[in-house]
């Protein structure tokens, strides 16, 4: 039997469940402010990835791949006796939603997906992430935690979290608690260069999805809009003055967000 990831959960179990998935660095504490709003009607559950928080019991050997994440996610939902859930990830936890989704797509009520890209098709591009995660799983084995997390954080992908520096602080303690010999792994075995190209079987998913970007996150936004175009329920939401994290830097109007959506999906089952 698959073993259970560590978890927190909000609300109450009769209700529809909401299973939230944390980016990379990141843990199940990620996603607390907005399960704490959506608690009121759903059933919260935030997980810690494999690598991740309290998630790093695992042999080191046990090779990383969304295909085993993927399973491990349904025997998470079958054995806490799940029955409707919705799949929300961040980022690398929007990627393992994502092939989730196309690997069950009975299992799963609804998906949404913040700053999630569905694969690098160009041979070129994708050479060349695999061999700058290569280079970023070296820097944080020999310069350590607080070294790399500094550095990740000045990439412009991050600009607007940078202009709250309550949060950025709180973000960087946070992150530096990793093991590097973990962040390493993660970086070689699911950089978005090394998963498979889920871009071909969008069209075959039919999911009601929304898709999320910051307003200030211009890659992604242009990634989730042509997401909405292959995906044949879909909608797409960008977030004003919000950036690549949008659920920490606008959690209330995040929330709010998703819960417009699911009132949609959950259409009479709370009431």
């Amino acid at each position: 039997m698959t073993p259970i990831w560590p978890r927190h959960t909000l609300g109450k179990p009769d209700r529809p469940a909401l299973l939230f998935l944390h980016g990379f660095m990141g843990s199940a504490q990620d996603w607390k402010a907005v399960a704490q709003i959506c608690a009121q009607d759903y059933f919260c559950i935030l997980v810690d990835l494999p690598g991740h928080g309290q998630n790093i019991h695992l042999p080191l050997k046990t090779r990383l791949d969304f295909k085993a994440w993927s399973q491990a996610l349904v025997s998470l939902a079958d054995q806490l006796d799940l029955k409707s859930v919705c799949l929300i990830g961040y980022s690398l936890g929007g990627r393992l939603a994502l092939h989730a989704a196309l690997n069950f797509p009975t299992r799963w009520a609804a998906l949404i997906l913040e700053g999630c890209n569905p694969g690098i098709e160009d041979s070129k591009a994708r050479q060349a992430r695999l061999e700058e995660d290569e280079q970023r799983a070296a820097d944080v084995l020999q310069e350590g935690m607080q070294a790399f997390v500094d550095r990740w954080y000045e990439m412009e992908l991050f600009s607007s979290l940078r202009r709250l520096p309550d949060l950025m602080e709180s973000v960087n303690r946070e992150r530096v608690r990793n093991d590097s010999i973990w962040m390493a792994k993660v970086l070689r075995e699911l950089s978005p260069a090394a998963q498979p190209n889920a871009w071909q079987q969008l069209a075959a998913l039919h999911l009601p999805a929304l898709l999320i970007a910051g307003e200030l996150d211009i890659a992604y936004g242009a990634v989730v809009r042509r997401m909405q175009t292959q995906l044949p329920d879909a909608q797409t939401l960008i977030l004003p003055a919000a950036g690549h994290n949008a659920h920490l830097e606008r959690p209330q109007a995040f929330a709010g967000a998703l819960l417009d959506f699911l009132d949609d999906v959950f259409k009479g089952v709370n009431q």
